[in-house]
């Protein structure tokens, strides 16, 4: 608790209202003291104060091992994860050993994933004030913008793949697709210097808004969204497979066509061992970003026990699932 306290102030002299503050709070937080607390962090106010900065008490955190492991295997299903996969074996490596590295890497990722992850559960804070025990209480907001800069182009990155996946839906129920163009043009252009058209953009923002929607009603709906997302996901990545093995005839000739395309690629050769590199750079940097800030989620759990199973089950489980989809369907 003391420790919590000076995260919260650190880099400051505290006033004597702050330090009477501090010694109550000191003796009441509960993971501490096994005492109540009704009055949480009301004493402390002014700038080291925040409701979305203030430690989150062991009474009021509702994230269980499944709420993690769902929330992971919802991080999963995005585009870019399936293209690795797919892009290992176009490169040259052989689907088994695509498999294998995609796993090796991931469970380094889920590791590192709950070391970091302890700091939330432990003190039920979030990333920025973590940061000011790094960087004092100013340098904080560096630290702090900086990672919401990246999250931002991140962001913008989904919306427009899931933007474009709404729009390619527009296009099939409109009986546009196969064409030449792509169905690109449904709907009035907007101009070649934006190259897109109107139905495009307001497919943009309608997944856009649906995004800030869930981000405004706050972590609890989060929470209750990818409960319920994760069969949901699993059973779509499912279906995929089936599609694969209708297309294909069977897993045999899938098998032969991954042997066949890892011999034959038209691009420039390199080492399986330059691959496999490249393979644990490509899963660990993905998600170092959120390795950074994975506090924010983790000061939600119940204890260190359920966001530690949690992380161990969803992290591989959820992106070998979605990598090897791509292994399987580029095959």
């Amino acid at each position: 608790a003391r420790e919590t306290q000076q995260l919260l102030t650190f880099g400051h002299h505290k006033t004597q209202d702050q330090l009477h503050y501090s010694q109550h709070y000191y003796n009441t937080l509960p993971l501490h003291s096994g005492h109540d607390v009704t009055e949480p962090l009301k004493e402390l106010t002014g700038k080291y104060q925040h409701e979305g900065l203030d430690p989150i008490l062991p009474q009021h955190r509702t994230w269980t091992r499944w709420h993690y492991a769902a929330l992971w295997i919802s991080l999963a299903a995005n585009i870019p994860a399936y293209l690795l996969g797919g892009g290992l074996v176009e490169e040259g490596l052989p689907w088994w050993a695509a498999c294998l590295v995609i796993f090796i890497g991931n469970v380094v990722i889920a590791v590192l994933m709950t070391l970091m992850g302890m700091i939330g559960t432990q003190y039920g804070i979030p990333f920025p004030v973590y940061m000011r025990s790094v960087f004092g209480f100013h340098g904080a907001k560096l630290a702090a913008f900086s990672r919401a800069s990246v999250l931002c182009g991140w962001f913008s990155i989904q919306v427009w793949l899931g933007g474009d996946s709404l729009y390619q839906i527009v296009v099939v129920l409109a009986g546009r697709s196969g064409g030449d163009d792509g169905g690109r043009d449904v709907g009035p252009s907007l101009g070649a210097w934006m190259g897109i058209n109107l139905v495009q953009l307001i497919c943009f923002f309608a997944f856009w808004a649906l995004n800030v929607l869930i981000l405004y009603r706050g972590m609890e709906t989060l929470r209750k969204l990818e409960y319920f997302a994760a069969p949901f996901l699993i059973a779509s990545g499912i279906a995929l497979v089936l599609w694969a093995l209708v297309r294909a005839g069977g897993i045999e000739p899938i098998l032969e066509a991954s042997y066949h395309l890892s011999t034959t690629t038209t691009r420039p050769q390199r080492s399986h061992v330059i691959l496999v590199l490249f393979a644990l750079n490509s899963i660990i940097g993905f998600w170092s970003t959120g390795l950074v800030n994975i506090m924010d989620l983790t000061r939600l759990a119940r204890s260190q026990r359920e966001q530690v199973i949690g992380q161990m089950i969803g992290a591989p489980i959820g992106n070998c699932f979605f990598a090897y989809l791509g292994v399987f369907v580029t095959s």
